[in-house]
């Protein structure tokens, strides 16, 4: 019963949703990326969701709401389904950054020219080569947006 409450709570703000009873998952359309697939998981016993198309994930609704843009969804929320407050959620969000598609990792370096002018100018910083294979430092070679 929670979870069908849970369920037309998020249509009412996101549309309609492609639900899996097995998973206990409902699908919409992404409100950061606005994708017109509707690639935006959220599994609604764990309130954690995640878009598979820009990345955005997390283990609390807050963000959500907060894009959709109304403050009144998030009250709600807190007191329907006894959720943790706005400031501990927020604190879950997780982010995963986008590398632009021509990224290459110096540690699979091939010997270009740019590969070995950006290892050069890391060797002459004092940088590792277990430094760049552990933070996975490399390049893009165009100017391509990825953000």
């Amino acid at each position: 019963m929670e979870l069908t409450k849970k369920l037309l709570f998020l249509e009412s703000f996101l549309g309609k949703s492609r639900f899996n009873p097995n998973k206990k998952e409902a699908t919409f359309s992404c409100v950061f990326c606005n994708h017109h697939k509707e690639k935006l998981s959220i599994n609604l016993e764990q309130d954690r969701w995640q878009c598979w198309v820009c990345g955005k994930k997390g283990r609390t609704l807050v963000p959500i709401l907060k894009q959709s843009g109304s403050s009144h969804l998030i009250k709600e929320y807190l007191e329907c389904f006894k959720a943790h407050s706005v400031k501990e959620q927020e604190e879950e969000i997780v982010y995963r950054p986008l590398l632009p598609k021509s990224f290459q990792p110096l540690c699979d370096s091939k010997g270009s020219f740019f590969e070995q002018a950006a290892l050069s100018y890391l060797k002459s910083r004092g940088i590792t080569d277990e430094q760049i294979l552990k933070y996975k430092i490399g390049i893009a070679q165009n100017d391509e947006r990825y953000s």
